[in-house]
């Protein structure tokens, strides 16, 4: 068989409209082609071209492109193998070269071809297009405006640098010499003084915030080049700064410090908490060895006190000194180790009007709230406290968003007026209480006052760990906060769920935590699961089932 022959089979072949076989057929036309070259048709410039359309069709540009060339060579007159050269090149993102092929292509048409004429200006405006996608403005801006950017960025989270400095080698050059990107260091046991060096040196020393891992080995590290009149944030895990700025002498220079957190260090810090004209603002003690009177004397622009395992716990007059000299106090920890004997003391009033968030643990004091008004009290936690009388803060009804009562000594009429009195309550925690979360769940569906709507906004509670919770309690709460066309509830009597068409609507519980609470029925966990989002509802941990077998 002649070439020409295989060259007419070839064309059938990509001609064909069977398009779910066109791959084959490509591929036998291909062979055919092949075949004919070998006969005698290398000299033709169609048979490259056949084989050219054919690659094209394939997805195989760079196969197609060696073939056009060759059409090319062969027949330069012919605007045939510019323009299919001009389809490539656009496939494979060569723009230049496209738009070059085509204006050959172009200048080779025949005048009155107006159709193949329209079709190659199509597909040079399909180049500009791609050329405009491609173009790098951002390049374009000045290094002020991208060094904000980047800024932003990072404001939230620091490590993102190294995301933005391995995009290209301009922004690699740009975050490197930008001080403010490298503004927190943060030293662990992995090349703490290569890390320390690089840091300072493209911070220029202008290191903003620090902070010392309890992995980090002491004397290990040195600071050099560090401007500590920069420092506005330091954090120590098991470490004393006093050798790292030069000694107690040298202490003053943290004097500008706005927040200090100090954990787990066997060092005395009043040294460090006795700076003269202090301006911190936000203190964070974990653990660490201190004295009271320090803060209240020294100290009077905190908007942020927490003191954690305190070995000595003060009295109340102590922690009202200190609330006394901090007025705008804005939120206040106390989780002390030990409480002591209880504390009946009531010292004079005080009123803090920025305090929105309190926790307080295992603290002795049961007049505590008798001598404290909090009107912008917004969150409450109450963790391992005997005893506290609640009926002072109930008097002054606060506007609670969450709250949250934790292995305490208290009865159901102290948490229901907080309860009933917290319209804008979101989120309710009542573990390990009892007597207590029954009444509670009772109250927010409507058993109560079946007429009132209770923390219509409420979305997370958790009454984990109190053996009162059984099953028609939370089925009533949710029929009442969670409504489902046609539900059916699992096969237990219990009471018709409270409230009708005339109630208001309500919120959603979007989570509801039940773990460790021994009388709910596995049978109506699936039920629960159906209402809510989140729920949870495990028995015991695995330690704890290991330890009973």
């Amino acid at each position: 068989m002649s070439w020409t022959a295989h060259l007419q089979k070839a064309k059938a072949h990509l001609k064909s409209s069977r398009l779910e076989d066109a791959l084959k057929e490509a591929n036998e036309a291909s062979l055919d082609l092949l075949k004919a070259l070998r006969a005698g048709g290398d000299r033709e410039y169609t048979v490259y071209d056949s084989r050219a359309a054919i690659y094209e069709r394939q997805g195989k540009p760079k196969n197609a492109l060696q073939d056009v060339k060759h059409v090319i060579k062969l027949a330069p007159t012919h605007w045939q193998g510019y323009a299919r050269a001009s389809r490539l090149f656009l496939a494979v993102r060569k723009l230049d070269e496209a738009v070059t092929m085509a204006d050959m292509a172009l200048s080779r048409l025949n005048a009155n071809d107006s159709l193949r004429r329209q079709k190659l200006q199509e597909l040079k405006d399909e180049v500009s297009e791609h050329r405009r996608r491609q173009i790098y403005h951002f390049g374009k801006l000045p290094v002020e405006i991208i060094t904000a950017i980047f800024e932003m960025v990072t404001a939230s989270d620091w490590t993102r640098v190294f995301t933005l400095w391995a995009v290209s080698q301009h922004w690699h050059n740009i975050a490197l010499n930008t001080p403010n990107l490298w503004s927190i260091l943060i030293l662990t046991k992995r090349h703490p003084a290569r890390h320390a060096q690089r840091w300072i040196e493209r911070s220029k020393g202008r290191i903003r915030e620090i902070s010392f891992r309890s992995t980090l080995p002491r004397s290990t590290v040195k600071l050099d080049g560090l401007l500590w009149s920069h420092l506005r944030i330091c954090k120590l895990e098991n470490h004393d700064i006093t050798e790292y700025v030069g000694g107690k002498s040298k202490l003053h220079r943290l004097s500008l410090l706005e927040e200090l957190q100090l954990k787990d260090t066997s060092v005395n810090c009043d040294p460090l908490l006795a700076i003269p004209d202090s301006q911190l603002r936000r203190l964070t003690l974990d653990g660490a060895r201190f004295s009271w009177d320090i803060l209240a004397s020294n100290h009077k622009n905190f908007t942020s006190l927490e003191v954690r395992l305190h070995l000595t716990p003060p009295s109340l007059e102590e922690v009202m000194a200190i609330l006394e000299s901090n007025p705008m106090l804005e939120q206040l920890v106390l989780d002390l180790d030990e409480s002591g004997p209880l504390s009946s003391s009531s010292p004079p009033p005080l009123t803090l009007p920025k305090l929105h968030t309190l926790h307080l643990a295992n603290t002795p004091w049961i007049h505590f709230f008798a001598v404290i008004t909090m009107p912008s009290l917004e969150t409450l936690r109450l963790s391992r406290i005997r005893r506290v009388d609640m009926g002072p803060l109930i008097s002054q009804r606060p506007r609670l968003i969450s709250m949250g009562v934790n292995s305490c000594i208290v009865s159901s009429l102290d948490i229901l007026p907080l309860v009933f009195s917290s319209p804008t309550l979101r989120s309710l925690e009542l573990t390990r209480v009892d007597t207590v979360a029954y009444p509670v769940l009772e109250a927010l569906a409507g058993g109560l006052h079946p007429s009132t709507t209770i923390c219509p906004l409420l979305e997370q509670l958790d009454v984990s760990h109190c053996p009162d919770v059984k099953n028609g309690s939370i089925v009533a709460l949710l029929n009442s906060r969670n409504p489902q066309a046609e539900s059916k509830e699992p096969n237990e009597a219990i009471d018709d769920p409270p409230g009708g068409a005339s109630s208001p609507p309500l919120v959603r519980i979007k989570t509801l935590k039940a773990d460790g609470c021994p009388q709910i029925q596995a049978n109506f966990i699936p039920w629960f699961k159906a209402r809510v989002e989140t729920f949870s509802c495990v028995y015991m941990t695995k330690r704890e089932a290991s330890w009973r077998r």
